[in-house]
Order: C-alpha cells, then structure tokens, then sequence
C-alpha cells in the first residue's frame, strides 16, 4: 500500500525544490498563499497565472509575470 502511495505521489509532483520555488516568488512580490498556488499548479502562460491572482492586493505588470513564468518554468516539469 505504501509503495502505492509513494508512486502516485512521484507521478504527481511537477515541481522540483517547492521551498525554494515559493521563496523565489514571495521575493518577486507575491503572497506565500499565492505562491504556493503558482508551484502546485505550475501554470504554463501568464494568463494561467493570472487566473491564480486572486489573493493578491495589486495587479501585475506583464513584464512582473514573465519573471513569475520563468521561476516557474525551472523548476517545473510538464
């Protein structure tokens, strides 16, 4: 049973180094909340990641988005 788990789980995870992810991110101006969000899911444009903006207190620039997509583009695999 636990090797079940354990390899759905592997199969699941899209992001390698989640911690470091969501410090990247929170340091780019997003919330933990948010940035824990953008990791879990690992949108892959800037209009996903605006549909995950909905705890944020401001609105992005594009430009500000990139960044948020490239942070996420290392790390994650599709």
């Amino acid at each position: 049973m636990v090797s079940r788990v354990y390899e759905y789980a592997s199969k699941m995870v899209r992001c390698v180094n989640g911690d470091e992810v969501v410090d990247r991110l929170i340091k780019l101006g997003l919330k933990e909340i948010t940035a824990v969000m953008l990791v879990n899911n690992c949108p892959k444009s800037v209009d996903e990641i605006k549909l995950l903006l909905n705890f944020e207190g401001k609105t992005f620039k594009d430009e500000e988005l990139d960044k948020v997509l490239e942070v996420l583009s290392s790390c994650c695999s599709y």
